[in-house]
């Protein structure tokens, strides 16, 4: 289940929220409500820093064997984008 936490709380508790993102996988960090930004793991900014590489070179497929959990991501993200509009 994603976490969902406001900037006041990440602010009063970072070292909580950071723990809280590695157990987790992710937390979404909201503004007024609205989702704004997210605390994830170093690995997975590494994975997404390869899946733009790929998509540079020639597109996802050279990577989608790499990513763990890509459609669970990509369904997130897309709930994420769906909130916004």
């Amino acid at each position: 289940m994603t976490k969902i936490l406001s900037t006041a709380e990440v602010k009063a508790r970072l070292s909580e929220s950071i723990d809280l993102a590695l157990q987790e996988g992710y937390v979404v960090i909201t503004r007024y409500g609205k989702p704004v930004a997210a605390l994830v793991s170093y690995e997975d900014i590494r994975q997404l820093q390869r899946l733009r590489s790929a998509r540079q070179r020639g597109g996802l497929a050279n990577l989608s064997e790499n990513w763990e959990d890509s459609e669970e991501l990509a369904e997130e993200l897309h709930n994420i984008l769906d909130e916004r509009t």
